[in-house]
């Protein structure tokens, strides 16, 4: 399959079902916002990433045209990464490979060791398939802080309410993708609210809330960008600004 090109449905239809299928198992959801998602054409979501699994399960199960996710497989290893890889490639989910070394991030959970050579052809692939979806007319979904909060592995924050700093490569894959007079690229912010249902975590509320899209004009400060549309996700996760920090509401995870 070409980058760029339409999701073939026997690709998402099936995958859409299993998530749907699977949401009404284990997830008491309310989606918000969702006006603010066009129908057609190209977007960039940028959303809070709380939950390995369900956020993008959410996605998935929510909309009825094709979405493509920003993928990191660095946590895997062996044949278990090739097989997702084969199915984020099928998808046309673009995959990187996190090295965990910015110095914005904690790094006192670690994953596996990633080879940066790797890591860069790996980046250099999404960046130029990022872009082609973006102008084939495609929507884009990327989780700026990197890593979740529920994951797998040890957690990169602090404790569930934590955010870790939004990354600006979605700001410059818009830029790149807006290049050439394509149209400008709506980037809607995401938030998402979770309360765990049981002790074990097995069942949770969410909301998902879609705030209104911002978009980056020619010329425009990309830093106040990236400000802002963090800013909105967190507001839209539950949190409130108090002097320009972010200080959680507290939802209630019990």
């Amino acid at each position: 399959m070409s980058h760029g090109s339409p999701t073939p449905g026997y690709v998402w239809k099936p995958a859409r079902q299993w998530f749907r299928w699977h949401l009404k198992r284990q997830i008491d959801l309310r989606v918000e916002g969702f006006e603010y998602v066009p129908r057609d054409g190209a977007a960039m979501l940028v959303a809070r990433h709380f939950h390995h699994y369900w956020d993008g399960a959410i996605f998935s199960a929510t909309f009825e045209r094709p979405i493509h996710i920003v993928v990191g497989l660095d946590w895997s290893q062996g044949i278990g990464r090739k097989a997702i890889e084969a199915l984020c490639r099928a998808a046309d989910f673009p995959i990187i490979l996190r090295t965990g070394t910015d110095p914005s991030t904690p790094a006192s959970a670690p994953g596996p060791a990633v080879d940066v050579t790797d890591a860069r052809r790996y980046l250099r692939q999404a960046v130029d398939e990022t872009t082609a979806l973006l102008r084939a007319g495609e929507l884009m979904i990327v989780f700026p802080e990197g890593y979740p909060t529920i994951d797998p592995h040890a957690s990169r924050k602090p404790d569930r309410d934590a955010f870790l700093p939004f990354q600006p490569g979605f700001v410059q894959l818009v830029a790149q993708a807006q290049r050439g007079g394509t149209p400008p690229v709506p980037i809607i912010p995401v938030g998402f609210e979770y309360a765990s249902l049981d002790p074990k975590d097995k069942r949770w509320r969410v909301v998902v809330r879609f705030g209104e899209p911002v978009f980056l004009a020619p010329g425009q400060d990309r830093a106040a960008l990236l400000r802002d549309v963090e800013s909105r996700v967190k507001a839209l996760s539950g949190y409130l600004p108090d002097h320009g920090v972010a200080t959680a509401r507290r939802p209630n995870h019990s």
